[in-house]
């Protein structure tokens, strides 16, 4: 490989010159943590709810209470 081709391929990797990609900012990944907490905290929210309907503590469903 020839210096000029090394240094187009290492630029693009690194992130510098022609060729290269844009860098990621940092505050997407923040973002992107938050997104996947928030979802987290929904999943474990609807389940709590779920488990508590179904073992009739909380009404309002035809399932309350049900346990077959």
């Amino acid at each position: 490989m020839t210096p000029g081709a090394y240094r187009l391929v290492h630029d693009s990797i690194v992130g510098k010159g022609r060729g290269a990609w844009p860098a990621q900012k940092a505050g997407s990944a923040v973002m992107k943590k938050r997104l996947l907490a928030a979802a987290g905290a929904l999943i474990v929210l609807v389940g709590v709810i779920w488990t508590l309907q179904g073992l009739g503590y909380i009404g309002g469903s035809g399932m309350s209470g049900v346990t077959l």
